[in-house]
């Protein structure tokens, strides 16, 4: 899934923001996971301009270039209602938590994962984006 860009919200104002220090207007994004959070909303999980944080961005902010799904998603709904499609092994109840603490299974799978999902990414982008924008 890859997404572009268009507008950055600030999340305590909801006000527009010309800049960001995680995302750029007119760039364009893998979708790393979706996920819909009771009282959040739909929230795309997407590397942050540094490359190294995977951030949670409200969906309002991108417009869909490509909706293909990852083959490595699953769909995991936990019992608050949140529904999120990503690979299996970041779906377990406190991954996010052990990666970001930086625990070494949590980011091997994490790094294992986004490198399948950016490689399917790529080879749609390459193949049929370009021609899309002619």
């Amino acid at each position: 899934m890859i997404v572009e860009c268009v507008k950055i919200i600030d999340k305590v104002s909801g006000e527009l923001q010309k800049t960001s220090h995680w995302l750029t207007i007119g760039k364009r994004y893998t979708v790393l996971t979706v996920g819909n959070h009771a009282g959040r909303g739909l929230l795309f999980r997407v590397m942050s301009d540094d490359g190294f944080t995977p951030i949670v961005a409200d969906w309002h902010e991108f417009k869909v270039l490509s909706s293909r799904l990852p083959s490595t998603w699953v769909g995991s709904l936990d019992n608050n209602g949140d529904l999120m499609l990503a690979p299996n092994a970041w779906t377990r109840p406190g991954f996010w938590e052990d990666y970001f603490d930086r625990e070494p299974e949590a980011m091997k799978q994490f790094d294992q994962a986004r490198q399948v999902i950016e490689a399917e990414a790529g080879e749609f982008e390459e193949a049929i984006l370009p021609r899309m924008q002619s």
